[in-house]
This record gives structure tokens, sequence and C-alpha cells, in this order.
């Protein structure tokens, strides 16, 4: 082979080496494109909901109930000056709507505020406390109560501020949310036996001619009493609007004699 032909021959075999080469890439390319492993979308998704679950249980935080601070918000509240306290809007009757937000208080929603000697719409605590409750500070998706204006004429609902739903949700099995536990439940005050009745402690009465527990208050003494004692316990209530009113007036007042206790222990919530 002469020079020409030789140098002809390696230009020619040096191009078809190229073309393989950048054949052989491509080829691999494909392979590794269309060889991967199929997914399992139903493990995919599954994985997906346990980082959803997983990020929704991290948000809800445990908060203690401070029974101090809740009967501080009910003898602050209760008294004739705050028929309104400008961060809640009233309900008629209002007495577990009332209570509802005592017990908002003890899970923290007052946390970092002092309310003022007198009510005033205007007050920087009372305007950063209505803000909350109007981005449900402290509450869940079912029970919340309406902000002083809110433009929201309906009562909150009635697991807030109905006597038979609110003992209901606080005693039931929601994951989140307020809790407490029940006693008494169904019968005469007598029954409590040696079980105290505590500041912070709610008490919801019977009413004998609507035949079902009609009004809740919340209890303000700091000693602890049990019913042996019953008279020297104190509550605070609205509808009507009382502050550390005697316990045994409720009692002989809701005509049946009947009356249930809720204790609130640590609960969840989003914020």
């Amino acid at each position: 082979m002469d020079l020409k032909a030789g140098l002809q021959f390696t230009a020619k075999k040096k191009a078809v080496n190229e073309v393989d080469f950048v054949n052989s890439r491509i080829e691999e390319w494909y392979k590794a494109l269309y060889s991967t492993p199929e997914i399992d979308l139903t493990k995919e998704a599954e994985s997906e909901a346990a980082v959803i679950k997983d990020t929704e249980v991290q948000t809800k935080a445990s908060y203690s109930y401070d029974s101090y601070v809740a009967a501080l918000y009910a003898f602050k509240c209760a008294g004739v000056d705050w028929y309104e306290n400008y961060i809640f809007r009233r309900t008629a009757p209002d007495c577990t709507n009332f209570i509802s937000q005592c017990v908002w208080a003890g899970y923290g929603g007052t946390s970092g505020y002092t309310l003022p000697a007198t009510p005033s719409v205007s007050n920087s605590a009372i305007t950063a406390l209505r803000n909350r409750v109007a981005n449900d500070y402290r509450m869940t998706s079912s029970w919340y109560g309406r902000n002083y204006y809110s433009s929201n004429l309906n009562n909150p609902p009635a697991k807030w501020c109905g006597v038979v739903e609110f003992y209901s949700y606080v005693t039931g099995s929601d994951t989140y949310g307020p809790k407490a536990t029940g006693y008494n439940n169904g019968n005469i005050y007598t029954s409590l036996g040696s079980t105290t009745i505590a500041q912070g402690n709610i008490v919801q009465f019977y009413s004998s001619d609507l035949g079902r527990y009609s009004h809740s208050a919340i209890v303000t003494t700091a000693t602890s009493y049990t019913v042996a004692n019953a008279s020297s316990v104190r509550v605070s209530q609205h509808s009507g609007q009382d502050n550390n009113r005697n316990f045994m007036t409720s009692i002989q007042n809701s005509g049946g004699y009947k009356m249930r206790l809720l204790k609130f222990k640590s609960a969840s919530f989003n914020q």
C-alpha cells in the first residue's frame, strides 16, 4: 500500500471508530434511560402519606392545663365591669361560651399578656388576644370561639358553646384539642364522694325542668374541697354573670341536685 492509500485508510478507520464510539455512547444512554426499575406507586403514595402524617404530628405540640390561669381569666371576666371583654363575642346564653374561653386561657390562650384592670376595645393586650382568636390560636377546627369583631353572626360550634356537646367533646377520644376526665355524670353532687372540687375544674349542673345538663361554671376557689365542704367552694360564670358565687347556690338553683365535674389535662394544639 502506498503512502497516500495508507493515509486514506487510516483516516477512514478513524472516522468509523469515532462514529462507533458515539453510537455506543448513545446506546448506553438509551439503555440507562429505559432500563430503570418500575416505580411502585402504591409504596410511593404510602411513603408520602407517612411523611405528611409525621409532619402533622410534629406541628401539634402538647400543652399543660394551667388551672390558675383559667380561674384567673374567669375571676376577671365574670365581673360586672367585664360584661364585654372585647376579645370574644358573647352568645345567648353565654355560660359555656365563657367556660370555653376560660379553658382556652388555661391552655395558654392568654400567655404573654395581662388583662387590664378594666376592659377596653383598644387596649394592646386585648387587641393582641382578639387577633389570636381570629387566627384560631390554641383552638381546633371544631372547638373555636368568635372574636369580638367577627363578621360571622352565627354562634360558635356547639362543642364550644353547648353544655352537653362541650362535655362530650372534651371527654371524647379526639387526637387533639382540650381534654378532660369526667366525674359523677348523671349523679347527685353528694355522689362525688372524696373526689376534690379544685380550682380550674369545670362543673355542670342538671336542670330537672329541662331534663338535661344546662349550665356550666368554673371553680375559682384556691383551696380544693370535697363535697363534704361544698359550701366553701366558689364558682364564676356567665348567664347570669357572677363572680365567686357559692357552689351550693348553683346546686339549689338547678333543682335537680345533679352535678358533674371536669378535670382538664395536657392536650395538643397546632399552635
